[in-house]
């Protein structure tokens, strides 16, 4: 009740209908349905583009920091590392897919800065590694600090050294990787930006000389050809395939015109 009055938007109970002799009106009944994979991916949080990102480098980052900073120091901590890395992975990979938003797709050429990062933690590395050898090793109590300085000093060149030839030995891109580089740039070239195709090398024929014939013809008997191993005997095959087709193709228009004239009797 109201504190003005009645509220006639108000809906009845069930005494009053009974009182006023009419029947209650019938509860609606409400329509569900079932929620669709992109309204309930709407509902989940979102994953920022760049903040997203940014944490999970910067959690892979820190454990390699970690575990190369101090190798020298735990040696069984690149293994604790991997386990840590492939969990650390799997658990970006589930938190994408499942928990967040589906994000949306941007293009990258690398991982930016995060190289540049890694790069410089590798060579503070071989500097503190090289110092925990040096001023910690049980192998050393004995010398110098003199010694100790000049053990440092091959140590660490001999490391840096040594992380070049490995960088100039080992590619940053393998090689079936690079061959798929290579063929998208080369499907871009021609089917986007529209590329002249490549001029053929014909054997015999000047580079400044007339352009090579490129007509297609039924039978190709040119020295270009002939050398390639089973052409002549490919030639033959298809000579007679094309026969064996003509031949049953001339015998069932034959059937279909004795047809017609026994239809037309």
């Amino acid at each position: 009740m109201s504190p003005f009055g009645p509220n006639r938007d108000a809906p009845r109970r069930l005494d009053e209908y009974a009182a006023l002799g009419e029947e209650p009106p019938e509860e609606e009944e409400v329509v569900s349905r079932d929620i669709s994979p992109a309204e309930r991916e709407l509902e989940l949080d979102e994953y920022h583009h760049m903040l997203g990102t940014f944490g999970d480098y910067r959690d892979l980052v820190l454990i390699y920091g970690y575990t190369v900073l101090f190798v020298a120091a735990l040696p069984l901590a690149p293994l604790l590392a991997l386990i840590n890395a492939y969990a650390q992975i799997r658990v970006d990979a589930w938190n994408i897919s499942v928990v967040s938003r589906r994000p949306w797709p941007q293009n990258a050429e690398d991982i930016g800065s995060w190289a540049d990062i890694i790069e410089l933690l590798s060579y503070i590395a071989v500097f503190t590694n090289s110092i925990i050898i040096t001023y910690t090793g049980e192998f050393l109590t004995h010398w110098t600090n003199a010694n100790r300085i000049i053990t440092f000093a091959f140590l660490y060149h001999g490391m840096v050294v040594a992380k070049q030839l490995a960088a100039l030995v080992i590619e940053d891109v393998p090689g079936d990787v690079q061959i798929q580089i290579d063929r998208q740039e080369f499907v871009e070239k021609k089917l986007i930006f529209c590329a002249a195709d490549d001029q053929m090398e014909v054997p015999g024929v000047a580079e400044d000389g007339d352009a090579p014939d490129v007509t297609i013809f039924d039978k190709d008997d040119s020295v270009v050809y002939l050398d390639y191993p089973g052409y002549e005997n490919y030639g033959k095959e298809r000579k007679r395939e094309i026969s064996d087709s003509m031949r049953s193709r001339k015998k069932q228009d034959e059937g279909y015109i004795r047809e017609a004239e026994l239809t037309s009797l």
